[in-house]
């Protein structure tokens, strides 16, 4: 009987082995499309507009839905189905309102541009928001572990200010993407030969985005550690998206060259996309509806 159970606990050790390995690889290549995606999202800022790019990025959304069926086993709702729709037809919309001439800038230029009251004001602004958000969470913590020490119960038991979270990520992903574009813009014809780092200012440009996008990611992840899905992907969708409009705008002069045209199907892409991912949203809420009906009965 002992050499049966040594080997049972044996073969055991070996499916628990080749799990772990499985669940491994399957890690190593959810991270290597991840690192892809990323860097083609960076090459991407350097070549069109920012907030199309920002946009474009709601097609994760869509994926998630088309793999969630595959990999996960979920159901896929006519809610599903609705917000591909709409979230396709928001990005088709923005991306026919997007200029096809190359803007190109260079560091003079950026120099120049960071320079102006406009885009002061706005770093400042974000810069501002981003703080006192992040005080206040501090805040909060420091009072419910007071309180904690105070009642002798562990501070985890009362509810954090976490619904802060997707919004102070979505706002230092702003700081991402504008500088981002600015650090891609610079770097590509570097890379090719023609030197764009003429100058050490530029240091603070890659310094910024280095910094904003471990920045980005840990607060994400964060907000997703305590937040539930369905209230930190739209949050954090619209006001990343609305957040990369106006930045655009105000700092890449993005809607200055807009006609007529594209003064109607650019307001009308984001607010199709908009309504795309309120309906996954919407659509989150219903299967969470139905999977605890499926647990009652």
């Amino acid at each position: 009987r002992e050499p049966d159970e040594a080997a049972k606990q044996e073969l055991e050790r070996l499916v628990r082995l080749q799990k772990n390995r499985s669940a491994f690889l399957i890690w190593l290549a959810g991270f290597i499309v991840f690192a892809v995606g990323n860097v083609g999202d960076f090459v991407s800022l350097g070549l069109t507009r920012q907030s199309v790019v920002t946009l474009v990025g709601s097609w994760a959304l869509v994926v998630n839905t088309m793999t969630a069926k595959c990999m996960a086993g979920e159901d896929v709702i006519f809610l599903d189905l609705l917000s591909i729709a709409f979230i396709i037809g928001g990005i088709v919309l923005t991306v026919l309102s997007s200029s096809q001439e190359s803007d190109e800038w260079d560091l003079p230029r950026l120099i120049v541009q960071y320079q102006q009251v406009r885009v002061v004001i706005m770093n400042c602004i974000l810069a501002a928001v981003i703080i006192a958000c992040g005080v206040t969470i501090f805040m909060d913590r420091i009072a419910r572990i007071r309180r904690a020490k105070a009642a002798q119960y562990s501070a985890g038991r009362e509810r954090q200010q976490v619904h802060r979270l997707p919004h102070v990520g979505s706002l230092v992903a702003c700081f991402t993407v504008l500088f981002g574009k600015a650090v891609s813009g610079l770097l590509l014809p570097t890379i090719l030969g023609d030197n764009k780092f003429t100058d050490s200012f530029a240091v603070f440009i890659v310094l910024i985005f280095c910094v904003s996008l471990p920045m980005q990611l840990m607060l994400i992840n964060a907000s997703l550690a305590v937040n539930d899905a369905l209230y930190h992907i739209p949050n954090f969708y619209v006001f990343w998206n609305t957040g990369s409009i106006i930045t655009g705008a105000i700092f890449y002069e993005e809607m200055d060259k807009f006609g007529l045209l594209s003064w109607i199907l650019f307001p009308c892409g984001v607010v199709v996309l908009f309504f795309g991912v309120f309906l996954v949203n919407l659509s989150m809420r219903k299967k969470q509806a139905i999977e605890r009906t499926r647990a009652e009965e």
